[in-house]
């Protein structure tokens, strides 16, 4: 098995084994993997190895790939009389894209590399206790003090993750990213590389968060689901959070539930998933005639909708501030830039229902010219739908 040995790159770039420990982790996370996954009784070890790492190695991960640890686990702990009972555990997680802002790939999504492992921030704690309870009185202390890991899981106070991820050798060397904030190349990972955690976890890709073409093909528009699983894919590889894709399909929800044939039919003043006003005088309307036309495409199409969305949204230049109300809890900026950054699926829905949407109750210019919305129309509706479609198709992703 020495040909699948892992090792550190040190910063010279030199190869540097495993400890002991570290190699006793990855034999252990093989054994689990081979265990839940190898199905012929014919296969040798070293082939199986071999397929499981060779398979998906030119695979690199992206924003959102699928992450899971080999000591997650949705088990109830019972530490030192205090429960640590998890409601819907998820012993998955999805990494987020930092420390590579310019190298894309399919054009929109951020390539991950061995530097995208700060816990939080990268990675952020999985939803489950740790198999392993705290080595020492450090690791306790910080468990009991954060009371939330309660309901959240043990595992937000025992993530320890080492420096960088590890790459397995191979023949074919692996793509490098330039990496502004270092000014120097940094190497790619792939779904066979592996990240340690210090407390004794193994983290591995499950997905590589890059979008299958399957997921783009033209969707049946009689039918919500594809159309809604379509929107979810279809904003993810323009590069959208899971929190601003849910935020833009709750107020899709809200708007035409998916259903664009009943929509309407209920409302024949208006047209599409987004609801664009039927009246050929309105200059948004004749803003996406033109579009369409100019570039050959069919506006009955969910596609096109979806594009010329994106295309309204990033090229908008008409922030609004939504003030604060009893759906708001401070004031919050809504343009394009604050959509990409939202926090959560609530935000990012209220935001999308200022900016594009723009379905205010009421609204008042200040002495500056800002345009300011009192509140937006059917706003905690909006919140729900995004955290519903946020839920629902994360599941869907793993």
């Amino acid at each position: 098995m020495s040909e699948f040995e892992l090792y550190h790159i040190d910063d010279r770039g030199q190869k540097v084994d495993l400890s002991d420990e570290q190699k006793e982790l990855a034999d252990k996370a093989k054994d689990r993997c081979a265990e839940k996954i190898k199905k012929d009784p014919e296969m040798t070890e070293d082939e199986y190895m071999a397929e499981l790492y060779s398979k998906d190695h030119d695979e690199y991960l992206v924003n959102n790939a699928v992450l899971q640890c080999s000591m997650a686990t949705p088990d109830f702990k019972l530490l030192r009389g205090k429960a640590y009972n998890v409601p819907s555990p998820d012993t998955t997680t999805f990494l987020n894209v930092t420390e590579n802002p310019k190298a894309k790939c399919c054009v929109y999504l951020y390539h991950a590399t061995v530097k995208d492992r700060k816990a939080g921030v990268n990675i952020p704690p999985f939803r489950c206790n740790c198999d392993r309870e705290p080595h020492n009185e450090k690791e306790w202390s910080k468990l009991e003090e954060d009371e939330s890991c309660l309901i959240e899981g043990t595992c937000k106070a025992l993530i320890n993750l080492c420096d960088e991820w590890d790459n397995l050798p191979t023949e074919k060397s692996y793509m490098m990213f330039w990496n502004e904030d270092r000014q120097g190349m940094v190497l790619g990972i792939t779904m066979s590389s592996m990240l340690f955690c210090r407390h004794g976890g193994i983290i591995t890709p499950v997905e590589s968060g890059q979008i299958d073409d399957q997921y783009l093909l033209e969707p049946d528009i009689n039918d919500p689901i594809q159309v809604q699983e379509y929107m979810w894919f279809f904003f993810l590889h323009k590069g959208f959070s899971h929190e601003a894709t849910a935020g833009i399909l709750g107020n899709v929800k809200r708007e035409c539930e998916f259903n664009i044939p009943l929509a309407e039919k209920q409302n024949p003043n208006r047209f599409g998933l987004f609801q664009w006003s039927n009246n050929q005088d309105d200059n948004r309307t004749q803003e996406f005639i033109k579009w369409a036309n100019t570039n050959g495409l069919d506006m009955e199409l969910v596609s096109t909708q979806c594009e010329y969305a994106y295309h309204e949204m990033a090229t908008s230049t008409w922030p609004i501030i939504l003030d604060v109300n009893e759906n708001n809890a401070s004031e919050l900026l809504c343009s394009y830039d604050t959509l990409l950054e939202a926090q959560t699926p609530a935000e990012a829905a209220r935001i999308f229902a200022t900016f594009f949407e723009r379905c205010c109750t009421s609204y008042y210019i200040d002495s500056n010219k800002q345009i300011h919305y009192c509140d937006i129309q059917h706003s905690q509706d909006r919140q729900n739908n995004a955290a519903i479609v946020y839920i629902e198709m994360r599941g869907k992703m793993k």
